[in-house]
């Protein structure tokens, strides 16, 4: 199971194939999306759909797996990877349409041993964006998943 705390913004991954967003005293079970081989590049068409997520894996060293998203201008989002079995410290980007480098993280709260990454986003204009993953300084391969909720005052 896949859960992702609102009490704290605390993603935390298990072990079935659903996620769980829990807020306030009620859960709702999202099925998952498999990736499989995504480009790391404004090739992409793989999606990231909102309010749930996607497994993927860091193939080889180096790799990136780019997702297309939709935004809408005045909304906000977080984005978050979470490691699953070998991944141990992922990267994440948000881009623009053309590629360009919005925002990054490294690891969701700096110092604190806490490796997944994430970034809370509010978007400048509607459009298509990309998610970019990778492994911490392209070292290591491994699964994650990628989690998309958004906009923040949606009830999920």
């Amino acid at each position: 199971m896949l859960t992702y705390d609102y009490s704290d913004d605390t993603p935390v991954a298990g072990g079935d194939d659903h996620v769980h967003a829990a807020k306030g005293s009620g859960q709702t079970a999202l099925a998952p999306t498999a990736a499989g081989d995504v480009p790391g590049d404004t090739t992409s068409t793989t999606t990231l759909p909102l309010t749930n997520y996607v497994t993927g894996t860091i193939d080889t060293l180096g790799d990136h797996d780019w997702f297309r998203i939709t935004l809408t201008a005045g909304q906000t989002y977080t984005f978050s990877t979470i490691l699953a079995t070998t991944l141990t410290d992922s990267t994440l980007a948000l881009r623009d349409s053309t590629g360009a480098l919005i925002v990054e993280n490294d690891d969701a709260i700096a110092g604190g041993n806490q490796t997944w990454s994430e970034i809370v986003y509010t978007a400048t204009s509607t459009g298509t964006y990309y998610l970019d993953v990778g492994a911490y300084d392209n070292g290591e391969t491994g699964e994650y998943y990628l989690t998309a909720v958004g906009p923040a005052n949606d009830t999920i």
